[in-house]
């Protein structure tokens, strides 16, 4: 694990969870300025919106995914969609 710009990234070896390699990154530290989700969204050329959420929402996204499982299910593809 190493630290860059104050987010924790895996640099050189993945993290092990289970059965699974994984790394660990902050694309916001490749955006310009290190710009949000939403301000990176709008630089694509189809625009990526970000789905934006309550405040309550975002605090308890546990409670969210429970009421709205196809909302969270859209506002979590969004988020991915928006760092690939």
């Amino acid at each position: 694990m190493n630290i860059l710009g104050k987010t924790f990234i895996s640099l050189d070896k993945p993290l092990r969870v289970f059965k699974w390699k994984v790394f660990l990154r902050d694309t916001s530290l490749l955006s310009p300025g290190g710009q949000s989700l939403q301000s990176i969204g709008s630089l694509y050329e189809e625009k990526l919106e970000k789905i934006s959420l309550s405040k309550d929402d975002l605090n308890r996204m546990d409670l969210f995914k429970a009421k709205s499982p196809d909302l969270f299910k859209s506002y979590a593809l969004q988020d991915a969609l928006i760092v690939l």
